[in-house]
């Protein structure tokens, strides 16, 4: 929105003259890359299973798929 106003001062005339001074906060310095590479770093480590439905190998396949239908 090109003609968009911002609603600081009260009124048109006061806002147009408006001075918006933005805070970033602590994460204003980070980037994409920093980001991916957070991620990437944190995918390395051990996880928590938050499901186990069993092991395909051992109680055969098609049981493995009814329990992991079973509770999706």
């Amino acid at each position: 929105m090109p003609t968009a106003t911002p609603r600081c001062c009260g009124c048109y005339e006061r806002a147009r003259g408006c001075a918006i001074t933005w805070d970033d906060g602590p994460n204003g310095k980070v980037s994409n890359v920093d980001f991916v590479e957070q991620l990437e770093e944190e995918s390395k480590k051990p996880g928590v299973v938050a499901r186990n439905d069993g092991d395909p190998r051992r109680i055969g396949f098609d049981e493995w798929l009814r329990r992991s239908q079973a509770g999706a």
